[in-house]
Order: C-alpha cells, then sequence, then structure tokens
C-alpha cells in the first residue's frame, strides 16, 4: 500500500462512523470517498496512472468495511484476511491533476464462494471516469471462508438475494475461460 497518508485517513473516518453502526446495513450500502488526484498520482501522460485507481479501489474496500463495523471481527476475532481474486477496469475519462474525485463503492451481490464489488470514480463534472468489478472472499488458516459464513458475521438475512447483476454473471464466465498457468500466448497454440 503506497497511500499511507490516505489509508490512515480512510482509517480514522471509518473507524469513527462504524462504531454503533448496523453492520449489515451499512454493508449494503453504497459507500463514498473523496478525494483529488495528487502530482504522485500521475503518469506520464499527467492524468491519474492506471494502477492508481486499483490502489485507490483498495481504500474504498477498507473504508467499507470499516463503516460496517466488521473489521475488528474479521481480522482480531476471526483471523480471516480478504483476498481479491479477480478484478477489472474499465476506462472512460482520465482524471486530471489536481481534480476532486470521488470512489463509490458498493456490494452487487455475491455466491457461496464470492463477493462482487463494483468501485465507480466520477470526476469533478459528475461523469463516470472509470469502473471496476471486483471478485473477493474471506480466507482463513483452513482455506476459503464460505460466504454464507460472512454474510452470519454482518448480520444479513439467510434468506436475502445475493443473486449478481447479469453483468457480473457474464463477466465470471469470461474469466473462467481464462488460462490458468503459463501464458495467453502459450495457450492459444
Amino acid at each position: 500500500m503506497n497511500l499511507i497518508f490516505r489509508l490512515i485517513a480512510v482509517l480514522i473516518a471509518g473507524w469513527r462512523a462504524g462504531r454503533g453502526c448496523n453492520p449489515a446495513e451499512e454493508f449494503m450500502q453504497v459507500r463514498r470517498l473523496s478525494m483529488r488526484c495528487w502530482p504522485t498520482d500521475l503518469d506520464f501522460n499527467f492524468h491519474m496512472n492506471n494502477g492508481r485507481y486499483l490502489s485507490i479501489m483498495d481504500l474504498g474496500r477498507v473504508d467499507l468495511m470499516l463503516r460496517a463495523g466488521l473489521l475488528g471481527p474479521i481480522l482480531r476475532q476471526k483471523k480471516w484476511m480478504p483476498v481479491i481474486a479477480a478484478s477489472t477496469v474499465r476506462y472512460r475519462r482520465a482524471i486530471a491533476p489536481f481534480e476532486k474525485f470521488e470512489l463509490e463503492t458498493r456490494l452487487v451481490g455475491w455466491d457461496e464462494r464470492w463477493v462482487f464489488l463494483e468501485q465507480r470514480f466520477f470526476g469533478a463534472s459528475g461523469r463516470v471516469n472509470a469502473i471496476g468489478l471486483v471478485q473477493a472472499a474471506m480466507t482463513s488458516k483452513g482455506g476459503r471462508v464460505p460466504t454464507s459464513e460472512l454474510m452470519e458475521l454482518v448480520g444479513v438475512a439467510p434468506d436475502t438475494d445475493g443473486k449478481p447483476p447479469a453483468y457480473v454473471d457474464d463477466w465470471v464466465r469470461m474469466l473462467a475461460d481464462w488460462p490458468t498457468e503459463g501464458s495467453v500466448a502459450a495457450g492459444a497454440e
């Protein structure tokens, strides 16, 4: 994590907001972080570096877990660790130097193995700059934690429909077709 000052700010604000909250309600809400594109975020084209989007998306997920009051129970009590299995970002417009932007993070669905999140970057104009999809899970020493255990910890009712939207299902199917070993070029032969 190379965004230490932003991380500290997210930790403080999220911890304060997460005390005494309803985890299930907060976990299902859209979370928003406001930031500015600093010179350290730029690439040679003088707009936010593509890799920086992914790092800032990490902050959005930390904020979501903190505001839902989950970081303590998950990390300290259960000793689970969040992991990302896949992420894809679609870049639509550049974020310029010193431009204010907002990151929106929301849970879009889950199945027994994975949680799916959508993260959107909005520029000063209010238009979407980038959209990210993330496939995540919790792991323990025993392996991947079933999503039902996470949802139980959060307090989401067992009968809640977590079915992801069709575009997420399509994305997951596309990921399943990717080679898992060797290079993509080697698989094409």
